[in-house]
C-alpha cells in the first residue's frame, strides 16, 4: 500500500514536471487560441461568437495562472527556446486582450484576460536575464498604452444594444433568407434592417460558433419593421415596402 502511494505520487510528479516543460508553449497556442479563431472567421466571412464570454473568460484565465505555477515550480531552468517564448508572451497577451475586446466584447471580461498578461510579465521576471527582461516589460507597456483606449472602447460598444430578428422569408429556390433585423440601440434609437443570408447552418465548435454576416440590401428608422412588407419576387429580387431590390446589385454595409 505504501509502495503504491509512493508511485502514485512519484507519477505525479513526472506528470508535472512535464507540464511544466511544455507551459510556455502551451500558453503561445493559448494566447493565440483567439486570434487565429477571429481571422477564420473573417476569412470564413462570419462572425465569431463565444458560448458564454463569463465562463469562457474564467476558465481562459484559471488555465493560465495553472499553468504558470507549473512553470514557477519547475526546478531546472528552461532551455533557449523556451526562453525565447517566454520573451515574447507578454507581447501575445497583449494582442491575446485586443482580440479579446473585439471577439468577447465585455469590458469586464477583457479586464478579467489582463491576468494574462500579469502571467506573462511573472514568468519573463523569473527566467529571463536582466537586459531581455527590461526590453520585454518596455516594449510591453508601450504596447499598452497606444491599444488601451481602443480597447476601451470596443468594450463598451460592444455591449451597447441588441438585434433581434424580427421576420424571415426564404427565396424560392430555398438558397437565400430574408431576414428584418431589429437593431436597438437604447436611448440612441436604432434602425431596422433587412439582411440577406445563405440558406445554411452556422458553424458550431460547441464552445465557439461562427455565424454568419448578412448582406445588409436596406437600412430604415427604427421600429419600422412593424409596418415594413418583404417578399421575393425571384430567385435574386426582392420587394421591400413595395419597392424591388436586387441581391446583388445594393448593398448597404454597417
Amino acid at each position: 500500500m505504501i509502495k503504491d502511494n509512493q508511485l502514485k505520487k512519484e507519477i505525479l510528479k513526472e506528470n508535472k514536471k512535464n507540464i511544466g516543460n511544455f507551459s510556455p508553449i502551451i500558453l503561445l497556442i493559448l494566447y493565440l487560441f483567439l486570434p487565429a479563431l477571429y481571422l477564420i472567421s473573417l476569412f470564413l466571412n462570419t462572425r465569431l461568437i463565444i458560448f458564454n464570454k463569463y465562463i469562457f473568460s474564467i476558465i481562459f484565465v484559471l488555465i493560465t495562472i495553472l499553468l504558470t505555477y507549473l512553470s514557477c515550480s519547475k526546478v531546472n531552468k528552461y532551455n533557449e527556446v523556451s526562453k525565447a517564448i517566454i520573451f515574447i508572451l507578454p507581447f501575445m497577451s497583449v494582442i491575446n486582450i485586443i482580440f479579446c475586446s473585439f471577439v468577447i466584447s465585455n469590458f469586464y471580461c477583457t479586464l478579467l484576460m489582463f491576468v494574462t498578461l500579469i502571467c506573462s510579465v511573472i514568468l519573463v521576471m523569473i527566467f529571463i536575464d536582466y537586459k531581455l527582461k527590461i526590453i520585454s516589460i518596455a516594449i510591453t507597456g508601450i504596447l499598452l498604452f497606444l491599444t488601451w483606449f481602443i480597447i476601451l472602447v470596443a468594450s463598451f460598444f460592444g455591449d451597447f444594444g441588441s438585434e433581434i430578428i424580427i421576420y424571415e422569408v426564404k427565396s424560392p429556390n430555398n438558397k437565400l433568407i430574408a431576414k428584418i433585423i431589429d437593431d436597438d440601440q437604447g436611448a440612441l434609437g436604432g434602425n431596422t434592417y433587412v439582411g440577406i443570408y445563405k440558406n445554411k447552418k452556422d458553424i458550431n465548435l460547441g464552445i465557439v460558433r461562427f455565424e454568419q454576416i448578412p448582406d445588409i440590401i436596406y437600412e430604415g428608422k427604427w421600429g419600422e419593421f412593424e409596418t415594413m412588407t418583404i417578399k421575393w419576387s425571384g430567385n435574386y429580387k426582392i420587394v421591400i415596402n413595395g419597392k424591388t431590390q436586387s441581391i446583388k446589385k445594393k448593398t448597404i454595409n454597417r
